[in-house]
């Protein structure tokens, strides 16, 4: 999970660099590029699926949704709320409407891969010039599998229907 093939931003305008980073290097590979690039270009046959903010800014945790866990009163989700409001409490500080589940991405995807459009890539991670960024590749690796990128949401519905499974996973 991590990068970014479409330029887009996970920040609201106080958080967006001036250098114009923030918009085409997610911050897990641009701070450690040699990692990403042997994640993404190692080869192997092994399935892989990846994620980035491509799909991952495309959900926003609003309060309304924490008013839902809220509601329910446990310890399990009082701490959730306890330690949620925080992240809630900076992303509205920064003017935004909520807050991004990016690792939520993952099990939910394990869950109902169906939810999601995906596109197999043969990708490559640039560590010299924008350290992180992703390219794709025009040929494929002879020895290894593509990756498989989520890209979006099958449907128009799919982003409610994401926060949805979210929120019911988080009450249960």
């Amino acid at each position: 999970m991590g990068g970014t093939i479409e330029p887009c931003s996970a920040f609201s305008p106080p958080f967006i660099f001036e250098d114009g980073l923030s918009e085409m290097v997610e911050s897990n590979f641009q701070n450690d590029p040699m990692a990403a690039k042997f994640l993404i270009e190692t080869e192997t046959m092994v399935p892989r699926i990846g994620m980035g903010l491509d799909i991952c800014c495309q959900a926003v945790f609003k309060e309304e949704h924490l008013k839902r866990i809220q509601s329910i009163k446990n310890p399990i989700t009082n701490f959730i709320v306890e330690h949620i409001r925080s992240w809630l409490n900076v992303w509205q500080f920064n003017k935004s409407n909520g807050f991004y589940p990016f690792d939520t991405f993952i099990p939910i995807y394990l869950m109902k891969p169906e939810l999601f459009t995906t596109v197999d890539l043969f990708l490559t991670i640039d560590t010299e010039e924008i350290p992180g960024k992703i390219e794709i590749l025009e040929k494929k690796r002879e020895y290894s599998a593509p990756i498989t990128y989520c890209m979006n949401f099958k449907t128009e519905n799919g982003k409610k229907e994401f926060m949805e499974i979210l929120i019911s996973s988080l009450i249960k």
